[in-house]
């Protein structure tokens, strides 16, 4: 491979501003102004969770995470003392609570990745390793959440049901 095609590669994966045709003889002027653009810092929110999130009322709260306050923090809590919580505050700042929240809010929500991340002050791979992270914690709870009936549970609802519906 010709470095010039190894260097375009590295700045499309970066997310740079260069496109992948700017380096074809066939450019245009946009195109090469475009590549002198510096690159720019994305906006994100700055500590949402401690500036914004503390400040939700309870029914606001419920609203956007579809968990009330404190079902959500004893998840928190829980999860902090889980092997898969990030061991302190690592040094991109993801709190357990952070990590928690961002999975919730991709839960209850439909923003992008791109989305959270901006909102939660995170970059795109530490949103979907959070994300990973707190799903197969949430997996790890399932024997404790959900319960199968027995052989006899089931044919007591099965009489139940038949009984209320008249099936």
């Amino acid at each position: 491979m010709n470095k010039l095609f190894d260097k375009e590669i590295m700045e499309w994966l970066l997310w740079s501003p260069t496109t992948l045709s700017s380096g074809s003889s066939s450019s245009s002027s946009s195109d090469d102004e475009q590549e002198a653009e510096p690159k720019k810092k994305i906006a994100k929110l700055d500590q949402f969770v401690e500036k914004t999130v503390v400040t939700y009322t309870d029914y606001m709260f419920k609203q956007l995470i579809r968990l009330r306050r404190s079902t959500a923090y004893q998840l928190i809590g829980r999860f902090r003392a889980s092997k898969y919580a990030p061991r302190s505050t690592n040094n991109m700042g993801t709190s357990a609570e952070k990590c928690v929240l961002i999975c919730l809010w991709y839960m209850a929500n439909t923003e992008s990745f791109r989305q959270i991340s901006d909102r939660f002050d995170v970059a795109l791979s530490t949103a979907h390793i959070i994300l990973v992270n707190v799903i197969h914690y949430l997996v790890s709870l399932r024997t404790e959440f959900i319960k199968w009936p027995n052989n006899e549970e089931k044919r007591l609802i099965s009489q139940e049901f038949c009984k209320k519906t008249r099936f």
